[in-house]
């Protein structure tokens, strides 16, 4: 069936990685694109669907197997390659670059500096923006908002009304949901569960098997000890309570354990002490340590 939508212009062309993209030329009204309207560059004409309203605007380029589709939209000055499909009511704009076989679908938003890359899923009304970083297996998806020097990496999946913001990092096979807020310079890995209305803020170092529904069930401590860093304690699945401070990874009982067998009765110690019998005010005793 012949293209009646738009057409590849041979006389206005770039090379990019190798390979000739043509800008594209609107063969007929549609959405808020006019006839004879000039749009963005396209490597060939399976990268934007001939039929619905997708468009490739401004300073845009697809290229490779990479395909627009449905009312999709992709403008600025966005870099398309790879497998990535972008379909549905997908906005990709500004400096947004998005390679290997990601794939945008819904009603998802990606703008500013933000990446997705590998087999990256963004999909439903989720919104990625500013120097926001998805990659490997990742989803983004619900109403969740990933904004700022954000990186979601590995299987990690954050759905929901989740919003996470600052230099935060999501990882492993860790999942954030619900309503909950991450934001500061929080790390969050291993088979970590975020969801409930938590709030994760500062510095916090979340991994293993933790599962956190509200903010009663983490605490954060800091600057404290001699290299003036933070403490966080949490729960875990199996109701345990874990310590990560610096290298250290390990249950409330061998974190009092290792504070005596580093510090005895010093004052980063004492200070260290006082920050245990906080944790066990607020979280409880740690079951496995009292085993």
């Amino acid at each position: 069936m012949a293209n009646t939508k738009f057409k590849l212009l041979e006389s206005d062309t770039i090379e990019v990685f190798g390979k000739t993209l043509h800008r594209i030329e609107a063969l007929k009204d549609f959405s808020d694109v006019s006839k004879g309207e000039k749009g963005g560059h396209i490597e060939k004409e399976s990268n934007l669907a001939t039929s619905g309203d997708a468009w490739v605007a401004d300073r845009a380029q697809v290229s490779g197997n990479a395909s627009v589709s449905d009312n999709a939209w992709v403008s600025g000055n966005v870099q398309i390659s790879g497998n990535i499909q972008v379909s549905d009511n997908a906005w990709v704009s500004d400096n947004a670059w998005v390679s290997g076989n990601a794939r945008i679908s819904g009603n998802t938003w990606i703008s500013g500096n933000a990446q997705v890359s590998g087999n990256a899923q963004v999909s439903d009304n989720a919104r990625l923006s500013g120097n926001a970083s998805v990659s490997g297996n990742a989803r983004i998806s619900g109403d969740s908002q990933v904004l700022g020097n954000v990186r979601i990496a590995g299987d990690a999946q954050v759905s929901g009304d989740a919003r996470i913001g600052g230099d935060a990092q999501v990882s492993g096979n860790a999942q954030v949901l619900g309503d909950t807020w991450v934001l500061g310079d929080v790390r969050i890995a291993g088979d970590a569960l975020i969801l409930g209305d938590a709030l994760i803020l500062g510095n916090a170092r979340i991994s293993g098997n933790a599962e956190i529904n509200n903010t009663s069930e983490l605490l954060v401590v800091g600057p404290i000890g001699s290299e003036s860093g933070y403490l966080t304690a949490f729960k875990n699945k199996d109701k345990t309570i874990s310590v990560t401070r610096g290298c250290f990874a390990g249950t409330l009982k061998e974190f009092e354990m290792k504070v005596e067998e580093t510090h005895g009765d010093n004052e980063y110690g004492k200070t260290y002490r006082i920050a245990i019998e906080l944790i066990k005010n607020k979280l409880g005793n740690d079951k496995e340590g009292e085993a």
